[in-house]
């Protein structure tokens, strides 16, 4: 077994793991109703359409699961590339597909993320993969303000890039009369961030 790869995370332990032929990623919990959680969700969204990795193994002994490797990018990533390109079509596109994605969370499931780092979603090819399961929670709250609140605030912060972006993207959702909830939020994570 070798470890390739690390991946950001501030909750878990996660790794990119090549065992032989096969590579996959492991994710290690530290907390158990995390990692229940996560197996949870995980059963009730692969059976609604929702693109996620695939489940390859889970030992609730370690607390661990083995799940298919998706050569993506994050979300975030992606975002980055888009702005360093002026490409503000495609940023758009981007997050209206993981909006759809919350309300089909919402409509079918009866639940929302409620951590929306951008690193918690992943683009591979034209399809846009959910990870982070323990992220999810029971509920018909639809997250976009604070989504596009932590938009603007990866660095480089507020950019006039992101800040058309966000504008689109309220006026796109019919969604203009959340912009004011999109500025607390802001306010709101600066603060926290202190």
């Amino acid at each position: 077994m070798q470890i390739d790869k690390n991946f950001h995370s501030k909750r878990n332990c996660v790794r990119l793991i090549q065992d032989n032929e096969h590579i996959y990623v492991e994710k290690k919990f530290f907390n158990l109703m995390d990692y229940r959680t996560e197996c949870e969700w995980y059963m009730m969204l692969r059976t609604r359409g929702f693109y996620i990795p695939k489940l390859l193994n889970s030992n609730t002994d370690t607390l661990t699961l083995q799940m298919e490797y998706i050569q993506g990018i994050t979300l975030l990533e992606h975002l980055e590339i888009l702005e360093a390109m002026n490409d503000q079509e495609g940023a758009i596109l981007w997050m209206s597909r993981l909006f759809e994605n919350f309300k089909r969370l919402n409509q079918q499931v009866g639940c929302y993320y409620s951590d929306v780092n951008l690193r918690n979603f992943l683009v591979f090819g034209d399809r846009l993969y959910l990870l982070d399961f323990e992220a999810i929670r029971s509920g018909k709250e639809l997250p976009i303000a604070k989504t596009l609140a932590f938009y603007l605030l990866y660095r480089p912060m507020k950019t006039s890039f992101k800040q058309k972006v966000v504008k689109m993207c309220l006026c796109n959702n019919m969604q203009g009369h959340i912009e004011p909830k999109v500025w607390e939020w802001v306010e709101h994570i600066e603060q926290r961030r202190l």
